[in-house]
């Protein structure tokens, strides 16, 4: 007997490790019970026409929300960093600009 449709977590609200094995089931039958225990995440796939998606087109959406998600991770932690310099550097300059006041 196969997992039921919807169980596990929504993928929109799905946190994609950063180190993954994805194990797809099949589109009859769904993942056997015995592997869903052996999983650590289990998701689901919301389907607006359909009961359940075609295993290859399950798949891919997958793949593409998990390089869109650590794609903006990417982006936000290179934005954090980029802030953090300017921060830096907003201090740096402030110290000379009291260093020359001093000297008057």
């Amino acid at each position: 007997d196969g997992a039921a449709e919807g169980e596990g977590t929504p993928l929109e609200e799905f946190v994609h490790p950063r180190n993954a094995i994805y194990v797809l089931g099949s589109e009859d039958h769904g993942m056997p019970k015995s592997v869903v225990r052996d999983c650590q995440e289990v998701v689901s796939l919301e389907s607006v026409n359909y009961g359940s998606y075609n295993v290859a087109v399950a798949g891919s959406i997958v793949m593409y929300d998990r390089m869109m998600k650590l794609k903006r991770a990417e982006a936000e932690r290179n934005e954090k960093k980029r802030q953090g310099k300017a921060k830096k550097n907003d201090i740096n300059h402030n110290s000379s600009i009291k260093g020359e006041e001093d000297l008057k």
